[in-house]
């Protein structure tokens, strides 16, 4: 399905989210920096897509040793390729992560996290990766979750007018159709906080973003 949309995926995103989605996936990297405690730090970016977010950490973690963009789509990785990042790509599903335990101080997931096939496992292979008190940071979208005007907007807008403009800037409308499809299904923050914290995190941050169904989450892996 991302195959199909990969050509013209930036296009729709920058479109659709009126050029928020960079805002955010910076901010996620510059909060994330203040939980690290050194620079020289490797980066696993899982559901990396053509790699944006890997392209903003050569600015906020210029120091960085290592940076690993990881994803299923085939396309969506050759685009990221091209753009002559400096960084590895893995084509592969969160669920079987092919690294050693403890081989990461930053593992990041933005927007992907809704669309792993078993999340409980993908967070499983997430801590073993994570070096101990290594930082876990996701954006992700989520439903209203309460009366709040913004969120609702936001939430309409998603649902009513994303899958119709992404349809006409992409060629494909199922995979915009499938994103407010998989947001109905997904936990709201409280309950995927309390998610991820059973499999043996700790929660640090969590902030709903602007429009409010952006949200930022921040986890850090506990050890002992």
């Amino acid at each position: 399905m991302f195959d199909s949309i990969a050509r013209r995926y930036d296009l729709a995103n920058h479109v659709i989210s009126l050029g928020m989605h960079l805002f955010w996936k910076k901010k996620a990297l510059r909060e994330s920096r203040n939980f690290l405690k050194r620079e020289e730090i490797s980066i696993l970016d899982l559901a990396c897509g053509t790699g944006d977010l890997l392209k903003f950490a050569e600015e906020i973690f210029p120091k960085a040793k290592e940076k690993v963009g990881f994803d299923p789509s085939g396309e969506m990785l050759q685009r990221a390729v091209r753009r002559g990042l400096k960084a590895h790509f893995i084509r592969g599903a969160a669920e079987y992560l092919p690294f050693k335990d403890n081989s990461f101080d930053l593992i990041t997931v933005s927007f992907g996290v809704r669309n792993f096939e078993n999340r409980g496992k993908a967070f499983e292979e997430i801590f073993r990766v994570l070096k101990p008190d290594g930082i876990f940071t996701v954006l992700e979208f989520a439903k209203p979750d309460n009366g709040d005007l913004f969120q609702n907007l936001s939430w309409c807008y998603t649902k009513r007018v994303v899958p119709t403009l992404g349809g006409i800037i992409s060629g494909s409308k199922e995979p915009y159709e499938y994103l407010a499809q998989s947001i109905e299904r997904f936990p709201l923050p409280k309950n995927l906080t309390e998610e991820v914290e059973r499999k043996g995190f700790k929660t640090l941050k969590v902030e709903r973003l602007f429009p409010p169904i952006t949200v930022l989450y921040i986890f850090k892996k506990l050890t002992g």
